[in-house]
């Protein structure tokens, strides 16, 4: 059984709650390359659609991190401050900009928006990438998303962290069409 620091856990809520603004990427991206990884960690992922996704990995560790951003429709730039602190505990961290999203493709096509499509998507991801069992962190839609990536993967999926999104999605619906 593999435990978290607390210090580690703590940083890692923290960070879902105060997403950093308006600083510069630290990781800019390079030069695409199908598949292969640039020095500086930046992985282009050449769906089986044909559009490519962009999957920046920082720092190395036996430990996988894929973290799933919200909108839909956000980058994963707002998710950058995980890596300020979870590399030097020894995770590996992957961001993912969701195909419509940040830097990847931005299909005009209105059929792709489907929950199966995206749910594929992260395990082409998955696969591309190489990782094996992975922690998947997921705020708001990406925790929609990364709950049923759970599911539907758990021979994938080491742990499952949810951010800012209930589980139970007739739940939520329920709470948007109050807030209306």
């Amino acid at each position: 059984m593999m435990y978290i620091q607390r210090r580690a856990l703590l940083a890692l809520a923290g960070a879902l709650m105060l997403p950093r603004l308006g600083r510069a990427d630290p990781h800019p991206p390079s030069v695409p390359q199908a598949l292969g990884e640039s020095p500086d960690g930046i992985r282009w992922v050449t769906l089986s659609s044909g559009h490519r996704v962009w999957t920046p990995r920082i720092g190395r560790g036996a430990t996988k991190v894929l973290l799933l951003s919200g909108g839909p429709g956000l980058s994963h730039e707002y998710m950058q401050c995980f890596a300020d602190f979870l590399p030097q505990q020894g995770y590996e961290l992957y961001f993912h900009d969701q195909l419509g999203c940040g830097l990847s493709d931005r299909p005009k096509d209105p059929s792709l928006w489907r929950l199966s499509r995206y749910l594929e998507e992260v395990e082409e991801v998955r696969a591309a990438l190489g990782l094996g069992r992975m922690i998947i962190v997921g705020h708001s839609w990406g925790g929609i998303l990364g709950l049923e990536y759970a599911l539907r993967f758990r021979e994938h999926t080491q742990a499952f962290v949810l951010s800012n999104m209930s589980a139970s999605f007739a739940d939520y619906s329920s709470y948007v069409r109050q807030l209306r």
